[in-house]
């Protein structure tokens, strides 16, 4: 599939040596680039990846991914399994590493209400690049401010919110009313009326945030009266602005 659609990066499946092995002896074959995308804290992966990487004919081609996963309140641990990670993927692939395109990345927004926590929230995962750094060039990744679904048996409802993505915090204007549909409403109002809404990054997200402060409860087909609308906006905000200083 990857050799006939020009540009297709196939990521590597760390299941098992001889898995990896059928995959780079393919890849050195046909001459495409491949990544790997692992999880720090996952030793058999690491050691994986580690064999594949050593093995490639065209290092330089290939891309590491480290996804650290979600961050916040665990920064100082993820650094460290991190840095592990790095020191032992060096110590397997040898010349290789040196050579390979490395990123990492993670994500801090929580998957919480967002009720008990500062309403300017900082990135936490802006924090976990320094274990990083030591091993030559790491370019930084992220979650794009979406954070780690997880399957709940039930629900207890949710509270309006409008999040701006500033450089290193969002600015969270939330009302706590369960599953108030017109929140979002007041919420991008008092969003635009901030003093951090000078800071914005002009993109299709922050303009349905001032549509809907306007009065528009629906954007480009879309009603912005539930959560999984919003998703988009904050994500396209953070998406905007950091590919904007990269």
């Amino acid at each position: 599939m990857a050799s006939a659609h020009a540009g297709m990066v196939p990521v590597v499946r760390l299941v098992s040596a001889e898995a990896v092995t059928a995959q780079i002896e393919a890849a050195n074959a046909s001459g495409i680039a491949v990544a790997f995308r692992v999880d720090p804290e996952d030793q058999l992966q690491v050691g994986l990846a580690g064999r594949g990487l050593s093995a490639l004919r065209q290092p330089g081609s290939a891309f590491l991914i480290l996804d650290a996963g979600a961050v916040r309140n665990r920064v100082s641990s993820a650094s460290a399994a991190t840095e592990s990670a790095l020191r032992s993927l060096r110590n397997a692939s040898g010349e290789s590493f040196q050579h390979v395109r490395k990123a990492l990345v993670s994500g801090s927004f929580p998957s919480s209400s967002l009720r008990d926590l500062p309403r300017l929230l900082p990135m936490e995962e802006r924090l976990s690049m320094n274990a990083s750094q030591a091993h030559g060039q790491v370019e930084y990744g992220d979650h794009a401010s979406l954070p780690k679904r997880s399957a709940r048996s039930g629900s207890n409802g949710w509270f309006p919110h409008v999040d701006l993505t500033l450089d290193g915090h969002w600015r969270i204007e939330l009302e706590e009313r369960n599953s108030d549909r017109t929140g979002y409403g007041r919420c991008a109002l008092a969003t635009v009326a901030s003093g951090e809404w000078k800071s914005r990054t002009e993109c299709w997200g922050t303009s349905v945030v001032k549509k809907v402060a306007d009065g528009s409860t629906t954007v480009d087909g879309v009603k912005f009266v539930v959560p999984a609308a919003w998703l988009s906006v904050r994500a396209n905000q953070h998406i905007s602005r950091f590919a904007r200083d990269r």
